[in-house]
């Protein structure tokens, strides 16, 4: 953080990216309070630049984990809506085989329903999956 203080013509967007990497790296906010204030910064001023560094550092890793979270559930429906659907595929063509008319098309129209049903499930998915 030595070459990251503004007067080294950093700005101090610059430097609380730094103090919030090195704070998420496992650097404690004493250190990095000791090292402001080696630069020149008043000690009270650098003990509020950690804290608020240290927020958004908290903000930014919450706001990841719920991105990864949000991500599993999505690859999580398409898979399960693409195994709906090889399903239902399975249920049509077994349907074709059946002697029975009235089951036979009452099983197809159950496969083609879970079909489309479980695609647009799949669809919906896919693009909340690529969204994110």
């Amino acid at each position: 953080m030595a070459d990251k203080t503004p007067s080294a013509g950093h700005t101090l967007k610059e430097l609380s990216e730094d103090v919030a990497r090195q704070l998420t790296g496992g650097t404690s906010t004493q250190t990095l309070i000791d090292q402001l204030v080696a630069h020149g910064w008043p000690r009270v001023t650098a003990q509020q630049f950690v804290a608020n560094a240290s927020h958004m550092s908290l903000a930014y890793q919450a706001g990841v984990h719920e991105r990864d979270c949000a991500v599993q559930r999505y690859k999580q429906q398409t898979l399960r809506g693409a195994l709906w659907v090889v399903l239902g595929i399975g249920i049509v063509v077994v349907s074709f085989t059946m002697r029975d008319a009235a089951c036979g098309f009452f099983h197809f129209a159950m496969g083609v329903g879970l079909c489309v049903v479980e695609f647009l499930d799949m669809c919906a998915g896919l693009c909340g999956w690529r969204g994110r």
